[in-house]
Parts: structure tokens; sequence; C-alpha cells
């Protein structure tokens, strides 16, 4: 006999999977935001909130793991969700220990005088 999948996940915490990444990006976005803001005035301060950033986006990818893999039934997604959570975590932590550096920064641009600029 076939039965009915349920529209969402039976359990004591079915807002894990409906409302909570809503929010969750919501603060994901903020907290990007914020260390775009706060590169420019303190960048100790700006890595510290931009590896946290990361750490909450491979929250929500770990998050919607099993909206795509048990409701939806697609494991690709599924999958793709799950690898991007320690994929997430290793940004932040390369971002925290200093081994990447944003665009905008003055040390990662490379500077341009009359001998090495294009003619």
């Amino acid at each position: 006999m076939i039965g009915v999948v349920p529209a969402a996940l039976p359990g004591p915490l079915p807002w894990l999977t409906t409302t909570f990444p809503d929010y969750l990006v919501w603060v994901v976005i903020a907290a990007f935001v914020a260390t775009a803001a706060l590169e420019r005035y303190d960048r100790e301060l700006a890595r510290t909130v931009g590896a946290g950033a990361w750490v909450l986006f491979g929250l929500f990818w770990g998050v919607l793991f099993p909206r795509f893999a048990f409701e939806m039934r697609s494991f690709i997604e599924g999958t793709l969700s799950l690898v991007a959570v320690p994929l997430c975590v290793y940004a932040g932590y390369q971002l925290y220990s200093g081994r990447i550096r944003c665009s905008s920064c003055p040390a990662a641009s490379p500077r341009w005088d009359s001998s090495t600029s294009p003619s």
C-alpha cells in the first residue's frame, strides 16, 4: 500500500524546516552586510563578523537538508546542501585566520606605477 507523503516532516520541531531557515537567511544577509560595512572601519572586527557569517551560512544549508532530501525528495540538492556545510565553515576559518583577503583591501590589490602600468 502506498501512503501519502506529508507536507512537512512530522516531529516535535516542524518549525525547524519551515520558518527557521527564512529567519536565518536574513540574519546571514545582515551579517554579510555588516562585514562589508565594518571592513572600512575595523578590519579585525569585520573579519570576526565575516567568519561568523560564513558559519551561519553553513548552518543555513544544514537546516535546509531535511527539506531537500525528505520533503522534496531531491537527493542531489540534499547532498549539495550537506557538502556546503563544511565548505562554509572552512571559508569562515580561512577568513578568520587571515588567509582570505577581500578585493577592496589595499594590500590585496596590485599597486600600479609608471613602470608596471599597461600601455
